[in-house]
């Protein structure tokens, strides 16, 4: 089946969830006049809906070959009386050659896009419209006795002119019961049949509004008087007029904008449509869905207003012609400029064209559409671009090939074509020109700042804060609706078979816009196993370098050395990991991440601009803070942030991107296809530093447990919360055992100890590194009491880490926690509820402590337990005291005594353990 759901246009489209499903029209035409009349409404749907497939069953293959037919079907004519022709039809329903089917009677008139009808059919197998003159109907079946009296005079007749069904073994034999009830009845119609036989069945039916069945032109001009803002008549049927009037009858109530266009504004006499298209001075920016409108409209917007556009406001200072077509009338200043979608049509007399690479509209389209909710996740690319490809996603519009050549070969007289890409690439010089066009006066000042306004980082922040004032608040808050803007992006989501599949469909608008460029065409040689979409092994697959490792193992110290050696470019966590994770599975996540590095290039080369997280526009060394105070985790100083590339580089310049959630998920596809590193760090100062920070890691949740459906399983029978973090410590260990080789391990002690010469792994050059590097294993920040609890559960642990470290490195960890002088702490036990202490004495033991006093400490703690003994674990800091005066039995003794009053002193117990092995 297939879900569906209405666009921010309004419109209803369906998308696979697994079986594919295809949709038409069929028609039964057995004679002369029923074969024209059928061309004629095969005709009118094709106006609207010029992508959808239309069959006829016929007894004349010649007379019915016309270009509107997608399938000429021969049936022989069924010699049947009069009041059984309707055998005709039922016989070939049975053999559509649709999944969905649309039924139709040849006497029916098509006036506005129909497809949403097949979205009724995810939830029902049969969809009908009422009789007319039902009454009637009713009172004479009764009366001749063919009808049922058990069944209510509210299930009203039903007509066979319009029936739409879902191919089913359900709906089969419905349509055989059809059948011989209608031959057992010997009616007239086929009304009686229908309805008795949907009383006897189960099927789940719905009955169509009366929008598509009309059948007198008197109606028609009733629901004219509406203005048919709020819904459309659809369907005529013209069953008491004759053909070769019937399109000048229906004709007023036509939408004004042909073709694939559907006009939302109204009748032709609307009073709004007419303010709109009479004035000469009003300036359409018209474009493709997803090419980039709402970024130019925010340009143009912010000049106009002094930069105070934004996502609650947009709408109404450049009113959009589908969704608010009633602000236009509102506005004063002139020119106007107006939004629209639409394909060509005369009446807009100056025109801005807006267009993009239809592969990068595609990439926007498809997560666009996830976060508006109206795709299921489980939607996967290449089954989305089946849609688009066919123009099924905004149907009104058509395909993107077919908008953009509809204006390119009809451009009115005032006509701007602008590129998306040249609007990137030179901002101000384009802005100029459109505002030009537009008969604007130029400012240069106005139109920087009304740039520095419209940037994506700050368009991004304004749509976190306005979510809930605009129509964002009811989306998927994980994806962006302005997500990068990049140009090439189609790089990291098409394989050879989706760019052949694109080209075929497209082909004449790419020609046109010349899109086929060498620097953004780089898909070259076979097909490499194991993945859906292909990744390119060209000249610059061994300068494109994979770094992972464990989370605040100290990649980013890696990619900031890295950066530091020329024609090398290293980013921290440019992408989106809810892009990535909206993948259908982790195949076409590591290809979308290969992928990247393509796009990545790309920026880098044409635009010398690349994304990384950052700090003040700085790429830094450790992407924490310090702590602001004793009670609040630390900050995260780096952002996602575009930024210019400023160092020299040449073609086959180093890229190395890390992502240690995701690249070590995808770790065993990653390897095949790029050199991959990761950088690993001792696993005692990992944990520790996972918990100073505002990380989901320390409930054991990661991007990695995301992509890891067993490690997912695992972690979530396991109570503590110490054990999951080291479950998922160990499991990254366990991933660069499993897929890296010994070579590709980079230990974080040997960057401090060699100032960072051992990353000539990755890149040579890095040899001649010589950076003062201080190791953040005993960091001050950490939390010395939780290390010593964090060391014991991992020594008694089994974690693959221990493959990477020896136990020892976390024992001599934590000896240098217990010896080193200024870090002493002592617990109190008479510590408040905030957490600090109100015995100033006690403070004045740790001093004397952290300055190596440890005769006077003693004393100083002898003293106090006389007069306090209740400070038991004083005795912690007296044990420390008289270990370093080598008094170790008393020491040993003191630790004993204590822990008879405080069993669980995890300190004083490893105190005591140390003690006892050095002795």
């Amino acid at each position: 089946m297939f879900s569906k759901d209405i666009d921010e246009f309004g419109y209803i489209f369906d998308f696979d969830k697994g079986k594919k499903m295809n949709s038409g029209v069929i028609y039964t035409a057995i004679g002369a006049k029923y074969i024209e009349q059928a061309k004629l409404s095969a005709k009118s749907i094709k106006n609207f809906c010029p992508e959808l497939s239309i069959s006829v069953y016929t007894d004349n293959l010649e007379q019915a070959k016309c270009d509107f037919f997608d399938e000429v079907i021969l049936v022989e004519k069924i010699n049947s009386p009069k009041h059984q022709r309707m055998l005709d039809r039922l016989l070939n329903w049975s053999k559509s050659p649709y999944d969905y089917t649309l039924a139709l009677d040849t006497d029916t008139y098509i006036l506005d896009d129909i497809q949403e009808l097949f979205a009724v059919l995810e939830k029902f197998e049969l969809a009908i419209c009422h009789g007319h003159n039902r009454v009637k109907r009713y009172w004479r079946t009764i009366l001749d006795n063919i009808s049922l009296d058990s069944i209510p005079y509210a299930l009203a007749p039903v007509q066979g002119g319009l029936f739409l069904y879902k191919k089913s073994d359900q709906v089969e034999k419905f349509l055989q019961d059809l059948i011989l009830l209608y031959k057992q009845k010997q009616v007239i119609d086929d009304q009686v049949s229908i309805r008795e036989l949907i009383w006897q069945s189960n099927l789940r039916v719905y009955i169509l509004p009366p929008e598509y069945d009309f059948n007198s032109i008197e109606d028609l001009k009733r629901w004219a008087k509406f203005d048919f803002i709020e819904a459309r008549p659809k369907i005529f049927h013209y069953t008491r007029h004759k053909r070769d009037d019937i399109e000048n009858l229906v004709k007023p109530f036509i939408p004004l904008f042909k073709d694939t266009n559907r006009n939302v504004l109204g009748s032709q006499n609307s009073t709004i449509l007419k303010s709109c298209l009479d004035s000469s001075q009003n300036v359409y920016i018209v474009s493709y869905p997803k090419s980039g409108s709402t970024w130019l409209r925010f340009l143009l917007g912010n000049y106009i207003t002094n930069n105070k556009c934004d996502f609650v406001n947009c709408h109404s200072i450049i009113p959009d012609i589908h969704l608010n077509p009633q602000d236009i009338e509102l506005i004063t200043r002139q020119p106007k400029f107006i939004k629209s979608h639409y394909q060509f049509t005369p009446d807009y007399q100056k025109v801005i064209y807006l267009a993009r690479d239809g592969r990068d509209v595609a990439v926007s389209a498809y997560f666009h559409l996830l976060k508006e909710k109206k795709i299921s996740k489980d939607t996967s690319f290449s089954d989305f671009m089946e849609k688009f490809n066919a123009g099924n996603l905004w149907p009104q519009f058509g395909t993107w090939n077919n908008h953009i050549n509809s204006w390119l070969d009809n451009s009115p007289n005032h006509f701007l074509l602008v590129s998306y890409e040249d609007l990137k690439a030179n901002t101000t010089k384009k802005l100029i020109e459109i505002l030009e066009f537009a008969e604007i006066n130029v400012n240069t000042e106005s139109v920087a700042t009304a740039i520095e306004a419209s940037s994506f980082q700050r368009m991004q922040k304004m749509e976190e804060a306005q979510t809930d004032l605009c129509n964002l608040a009811k989306t998927d808050r994980n994806l962006k609706f302005v997500r990068s803007g990049r140009v090439g992006e189609y790089q990291s989501y098409f394989n050879h078979q989706l760019l052949k599949d694109f080209r075929k469909s497209q082909g004449k608008a790419i020609e046109k816009l010349e899109y086929l460029r060498e620097e953004t065409d780089s898909f070259e040689g076979d097909i490499l196993p194991k993945f859906p979409r292909a990744y390119t092994m060209n000249q610059n697959s061994n300068n494109n370098i994979v770094l992972t490792g464990v989370p605040r193992g100290g990649t980013t110290l890696t990619c900031y050395l890295l950066n530091q050696l020329p024609n090398t470019v290293a980013l921290n966590e440019p992408m989106s990991f809810p892009e990535i994770l909206n993948l259908s599975n982790n195949y076409e996540r590591a290809t979308y991440c290969l992928g990247f590095f393509q796009s990545m290039r790309y920026s880098i080369i044409n635009h010398r601009k690349a994304e990384s997280k950052i700090a003040q526009g700085k790429l830094i060394d450790n992407m924490a803070g310090e702590y602001k105070n004793s009670q609040t985790a630390r900050e995260w100083l780096a952002k996602k942030s575009q930024f210019k590339i400023e160092k020299q580089l040449d073609k086959n310049f180093m890229l190395v991107i890390k992502k240690p959630d995701v690249f070590t998920g995808l770790l065993d596809y990653l390897v095949q296809y790029l050199p991959t590193y990761a950088v690993v760090r001792n696993p005692l100062s990992i944990l520790a530093s996972w918990n100073t920070l505002p990380l989901k890691l320390k409930e054991g949740h990661s991007g990695l447990v995301k992509l890891d459906n067993n490690l997912a399983n695992t972690i979530a029978k396991i109570t503590g919360k110490i054990e999951k973090q080291i479950c998922l410590l160990s499991s990254y260990y366990e991933k660069f055992s499993q897929f890296l080789p010994s070579s590709s391990i980079i230990y974080y002690e040997e960057i401090v100890e060699t100032k960072g010469k051992v990353l000539s792994k990755i890149n040579a050059n890095a040899v001649e590194l010589d950076s003062q590097i201080e190791s953040k294993n005993l960091n001050s920040l950490y939390d010395r009491e939780l290390m010593l609890v964090l060391g014991e559960k991992l020594l008694q642990s089994k974690g693959v880490f221990w493959e990477f470290y020896s136990r020892e490195s976390v024992e001599s960890l934590l000896s240098l926690i217990v010896n080193q002088n200024q870090d002493v702490q002592i617990p109190n036990a008479n510590a408040n509820a905030n957490g600090s202490i109100d015995k100033p004495d006690t403070q004045q033991v740790v001093d004397l402590l952290n300055v190596n006093k440890n005769t006077e400490a003693v004393e100083m703690i002898e003293k106090l337990m006389v007069s306090q003994p209740d400070l038991i674990s004083l005795n912690y800091g007296k044990a420390i005291a008289l270990s370093r005066l080598g008094k170790t039995t008393e020491a040993i003794q003191t630790l004993e005594q204590m822990l008879k009053e405080l069993p669980n002193h995890k300190k004083g117990r490893f105190l005591l353990s140390k003690i006892c092995q050095n002795q």
